[in-house]
């Protein structure tokens, strides 16, 4: 059976127990879980292209991401059993500020820089300034990716890059934005390096400025 394949069908079908059913399955085979994720990866670059063209909106951006992060966690358990690491592009901190509950956007960029090659650390939503900038500084990241949806919980975006600046870290590592309370122009004002309108946009964005 085309294991891969199988994977990559289930994500574009939105078939979260297929793909999950498939992922082990293949591991059980004795695939490599390396050459599973490629499959992983076609699929969210398939369902990123849709995206970006207007060919598939955003439930279904959520459900193949959905899909995408249960054969990614699989996978991600099962190279780090058998004491593999991933070719690392770049580490990345993900985290929606403080105040903030939101969570779909920063889980969907979350799943395609992992797809992509990229460590992720995400921090889940509600995070303090000083828990991002302590992250940043314990993963030695090179991309801190800051989400808020509420326009009351913006600000922490702007605190958050202060702190780096008070730590010294600033220079260390690159910040972007994103979320439906942020704007190009915000992240111009408040000192961030770039900002994305959309979730696919973040692994273009990261390869940008880590190139």
């Amino acid at each position: 059976m085309d294991y891969q394949n199988e994977i990559k069908e289930g994500i574009l079908a939105y078939e979260k127990e297929k793909v999950i059913r498939a992922t082990k399955d293949a591991l059980e085979a004795g695939m490599e879980p390396m050459k599973l994720l490629d499959g992983v990866t076609n699929a969210l670059n398939i369902i990123g292209q849709g995206f970006n063209c207007g060919d598939l909106f955003l439930p279904e951006l959520i459900y193949a991401s959905d899909a995408a992060q249960a054969s990614i966690s699989l996978l991600e358990a099962s190279i780090k059993e058998r004491g593999e690491d991933r070719s690392r592009k770049g580490t990345v901190v993900l985290g929606t500020v403080q105040g903030d509950l939101h969570d779909i956007g920063k889980s969907i960029v979350a799943a395609l820089l992992i797809a992509n090659g990229y460590k992720v650390v995400d921090l889940g939503t509600d995070v303090s300034a000083e828990k991002l900038v302590g992250a940043v500084k314990e993963h030695q990241a090179d991309v801190l990716g800051l989400s808020a949806l509420l326009t009351t919980t913006a600000a922490g975006m702007e605190s958050t890059i202060r702190h780096l600046e008070n730590d010294g870290m600033r220079a260390n590592v690159k910040v972007m934005i994103g979320g439906g309370a942020t704007n190009a122009n915000y992240a111009s004002q408040i000192g961030a390096d770039a900002y994305g309108e959309t979730a696919v946009d973040a692994v273009g964005i990261v390869k940008e400025l880590l190139s």
